[in-house]
């Protein structure tokens, strides 16, 4: 076999065996499977974090799960943020430059476990609230306060009974933790937004101090072409 069809093969029985380990509460082990094959050089895909993240949830291991989740967004395994376009705006007259005025950058939570998806939440909105800047540290926040909040939760078309499971973990996660109600989009079902206002509000409510708008570490929208 070659070297990429052993590392193939290699990751598939780490994905199988982390699986197995969470359906059967050993997280210590899949935690350990995890850890021990990314020493070994074998890179950890969109499915082997999932499962982690889901056995680490199910033992209320939330540090660990942040931990991993941190870890795979800045490895690229996971890629939470999307530009798409902003079904709640008005299009105007359709031209590439309308259209590209228009493109948002999203919390776009497809394929994610619930798990997962509590996790991407979470951090957005704590980085909202610990954001801080100083002369010997900076922490930015995931996203600017001052734009709404547009989270792809997806319609639930792929899941049993046809009804979006996301959503309503995300609203309830948000209710709960952050106090604040999230709208569900009347032209995207699939979709929820947070106003500025209310992320204003959380902030000025709950957080301790505020990076300037030019220390958020992402990048905005580009082209609709490398968007869609």
């Amino acid at each position: 076999l070659s070297s990429s069809a052993t590392s193939s093969m290699n990751l598939y029985c780490l994905n199988a065996a982390i699986s197995a380990c969470e359906k059967g509460g050993a997280w210590v082990e899949a935690l350990s499977l995890y850890e021990k094959t990314r020493n070994d050089g074998i890179k950890p895909n969109f499915v082997t974090v999932s499962s982690l993240l889901i056995a680490l949830e199910k033992a209320g291991q939330k540090e660990l799960a942040q931990s991993v989740y941190d870890d795979a967004v800045a490895d690229g395994i996971v890629s939470p943020w999307k530009c798409r376009l902003d079904n709640n705006a008005g299009l105007g007259s359709g031209s590439v430059a309308a259209l590209e005025d228009k493109m948002t950058r999203m919390l776009d939570l497809h394929q994610f476990s619930a798990a997962m998806a509590k996790i991407a939440v979470s951090s957005v909105m704590e980085s909202l609230l610990s954001s801080h800047c100083s002369s010997t540290e900076k922490k930015a926040a995931q996203h600017d306060k001052t734009k709404d909040l547009v989270i792809i939760t997806g319609k639930g078309k792929g899941s049993k009974g046809g009804e979006s499971v996301l959503m309503p973990v995300i609203r309830e996660l948000l209710l709960n933790n952050y106090g604040i109600e999230a709208d569900v989009e009347s032209n995207n079902a699939g979709r929820l937004r947070i106003t500025s206002q209310k992320l204003l509000f959380l902030v000025e409510d709950r957080g301790w101090a505020v990076c300037d708008d030019d220390d958020y570490w992402y990048e905005e929208c580009g082209s609709v072409e490398d968007s869609v």
